[in-house]
């Protein structure tokens, strides 16, 4: 009864105040940047609340001290009838090879805090372990569904043997159906979220035609 009492209050507070954010941070991804200094953060707030929340991630080399504040941008689209924002912030000033945490959003948000490890110097010559895949959609029942690829991959990121993850094409097979994007970043967030995830356009998302596959 209790949690239902605060879902409720919470959809009220939804739809009363406009500039709550009605979720908290969601399919939190990393990605690289030209500059061995910086780090990418691309996360996700559902619904589009008006005016549109901060795109803001706090990070720190503890994760009990997120000192350090960058500010970035945010879009979206309508595709599909897709209600939210994706924010794009990109971390700068990071010293080589050193594990940072991080958290998007304000902490009244309650976004989880992640880490990730800043590239190295251009001189380093120890081995960097990439985890190379394509053609993953999201978990299922079928056939063929990633499902042992995400637990190999969830496993393999959290025990510290990845460095970069590589998805060469052929992202989420969403057929058209925009909630596939949101299962499929919620399922790779342990991965991405913790170790840089590069993506190559496949023949399925090659034209770019939607803001999610641009925002890779």
């Amino acid at each position: 009864k209790n949690k239902m009492r605060c879902i409720l209050l919470l959809q009220l507070m939804c739809n009363v105040f406009s500039s709550v954010v009605c979720s908290a941070p969601e399919q939190s991804h990393l990605s690289l940047t030209h500059n061995a200094t910086e780090m990418a953060v691309t996360y996700v707030t559902r619904p589009k609340s008006n005016p549109m929340p901060a795109s803001v991630v706090f990070y720190g080399e503890s994760a009990n001290s997120l000192s350090l504040k960058q500010t970035g941008s945010a879009k979206t689209y309508s595709d599909g009838g897709w209600d939210g924002w994706i924010h794009n912030v990109v971390l700068s000033g990071l010293k080589p090879n050193k594990t940072y945490y991080y958290r998007c959003g304000e902490e009244r948000d309650g976004g989880t805090v992640h880490n990730f490890t800043s590239p190295p110097q251009s001189n380093d010559t120890y081995p960097i372990t990439v985890a190379f895949f394509a053609d993953l959609g999201e978990e299922c029942a079928l056939v063929g569904c990633g499902n042992l690829t995400f637990d190999r991959l969830t496993q393999g990121t959290l025990g510290g043997l990845y460095d970069l993850i590589v998805h060469a094409g052929d992202i989420a097979y969403t057929s058209g159906h925009q909630s596939v994007w949101d299962d499929f970043f919620a399922e790779l967030e342990p991965i991405a979220a913790n170790r840089p995830y590069m993506t190559i356009p496949g023949n399925h998302g090659w034209a770019c035609l939607s803001v999610r596959i641009c925002s890779l």
